[in-house]
């Protein structure tokens, strides 16, 4: 496989750290588009935008305006607490608006040759419905668009696709569901890395320590089919500008991009450090 293969710095066993630094002591940083953290300080402490730690300001509003709404997510949690009680409570109609106009990053995950990789630290209730973690789309879909999210029905997995016009642009038969069951009111650390350009075995989803397989296989095609060249939407956290939105109860710890397709060694570096914050090892 082709996966980057990054440097890795010295784990600190130390439980109360932010995501900027954990990422920063793998020696992940330069890839590091977002990294919006719930427990850190830097991240969010007061008011209606969740900063982003990279030094990217790729930031995100609470709702869709700058203003207070019923659309706001919630903080839960001690300013810089760094612990698991700290994270962003959803009530099924709340997301997080980007700040500002698309940005090419966010576009290129539905693009030829994207080369990405997508983490989340998310605990859902216990239902049978599902939505997004992480998208693009909104309304009409002239664009090609990602979806990172969970199962709309009773298998809690986690899933991602790209569409466009109604058709697939990676996955041959709808969302791609690795094997792995979640469990319900838990803080799960979950990624999907993708290298479109690698083909065989160039994606691949991981969930709490390993992969996430689907069906026997750790990998699968990163290839996409008719990829998109337009402007998305967004992006969007917690469901679409209007729709798909996450579960009253569900509740979100933080969300990293990575401008490229992360290795399994990568991954276990980073969860070696913010998986004991929440219970996970």
């Amino acid at each position: 496989m082709s996966f980057a293969n990054f440097p890795m710095g010295t784990i600190n066993p130390t439980l109360e750290m932010s995501f900027q630094g954990i990422v920063e002591r793998a020696g992940l940083a330069t890839n590091l588009e977002v990294c919006l953290d719930a427990g850190d300080a830097n991240s969010y402490t007061s008011g209606v935008r969740w900063l982003d730690t990279s030094g990217n300001s790729n930031n995100f509003l609470f709702g869709a305006a700058a203003g207070a709404g019923t659309d706001d997510p919630t903080f839960n949690g001690t300013p810089g607490g760094l612990s698991s009680s700290e994270y962003m409570a959803f009530d099924g109609g709340d997301s997080f608006h980007y700040d500002g106009s698309i940005p090419d990053w966010a576009n290129n995950i539905a693009y030829d040759n994207a080369n990405f990789t997508l983490v989340c630290v998310f605990a859902h209730p216990e239902t049978t419905n599902g939505a997004y973690f992480f998208t693009t789309y909104e309304g009409a879909s002239a664009f090609a668009y990602p979806v990172f999210q969970w199962d709309w029905g009773t298998a809690e997995k986690v899933g991602f696709y790209v569409a466009k016009q109604g058709a697939n642009v990676w996955s041959s038969s709808g969302v791609v569901y690795p094997d792995n069951v979640t469990t319900n009111n838990t803080p799960h650390f979950l990624a999907v890395s993708l290298n479109e350009a690698t083909g065989a075995g160039g994606a691949f989803f991981y969930e709490d320590g390993d992969y996430s397989q689907i069906g026997s296989a750790d990998t699968r095609s990163s290839t996409y089919s008719n990829p998109g060249t337009g402007d998305g939407r967004g992006p969007f956290i917690g469901g679409t500008g209007s729709s798909n939105r996450i579960d009253n109860g569900a509740k979100m710890y933080g969300l990293m991009v990575f401008n490229a397709a992360l290795s399994k060694a990568n991954l276990d570096a980073l969860y070696a450090e913010i998986g004991p914050r929440f219970g996970l090892s």
